[in-house]
């Protein structure tokens, strides 16, 4: 694996994990 494939796998999750944090503070926050 290239540094390439690994950056955008590992923005991927941070994305991913960031989207998962933000719906669960809007469903607390209703």
């Amino acid at each position: 694996m290239d540094f390439d494939e690994y950056y955008d796998e590992f923005t991927g999750e941070c994305e991913r994990y960031l989207a998962a944090s933000r719906s669960g503070f809007e469903d607390e926050g209703a």
